[in-house]
């Protein structure tokens, strides 16, 4: 499954860039989500019935022959959890970064075995740190779940296949570079 995470008062740029994603992703389902993104994120799990989970948000662009690199990631890593644009550092022998460095979501998948087995400890997320759910901030909310679900291997996928746009964040002040972007190498 893969689905285009947006907000109910998403701005312009926003509505048009996940109008763009939509047309090149035509199997791609649009969520429009409230102010509980942790809950949104849930929903989403939710909706997958068991399948795997592509999750793409309303600000960034995909490389060229998106698709087919994406295949070739599934190929080597499908077993994985891949975040597609991850801008912090990671030992580049071993391609894995720590759990508990594990943030930014702008692209990330999240294999079938992996997407039932999140959704309890990200709803036991919820009711315990609401502050999180307030700050709009489910990378977090993630995290905790992947820590709680058990051994559960990360994938940074290098070079990038989405470059983060220069949108306002819809969750805070966040940094909008994207590094090794493949269509800038």
């Amino acid at each position: 499954m893969i689905v285009i995470f947006s907000y109910e008062n998403a701005s312009n740029e926003r509505v048009a860039n996940r109008e763009a994603l939509a047309t090149q992703l035509p199997d791609a389902e649009i969520y429009i989500g409230g102010e509980n993104t942790c809950q949104n994120f849930v929903n989403i799990l939710k909706s997958c019935k068991g399948d795997e989970l592509l999750l793409i948000e309303d600000d960034v662009r995909l490389c060229n022959h998106f698709s087919e690199e994406l295949d070739g990631a599934l190929f080597e890593y499908g077993n994985d959890v891949i975040n597609f644009h991850y801008n912090f550092p990671f030992s580049t022998e071993t391609k894995e970064y720590p759990v508990s460095k594990y943030a930014y979501n702008q692209c990330v998948y999240i294999p079938s075995r992996v997407v039932s087995r999140l959704i309890a400890p990200c709803e036991a997320f919820i009711k315990r740190y609401p502050y999180f759910v307030q700050k709009k901030d489910y990378s977090t909310q993630i995290k905790f779940g992947l820590i709680k679900s058990g051994e559960i291997s990360f994938v940074a996928h290098e070079p990038k296949l989405v470059k983060h746009l220069g949108f306002a964040s819809a969750i805070g002040n966040h940094p909008v570079v994207t590094r090794n972007f493949i269509d800038d190498l």
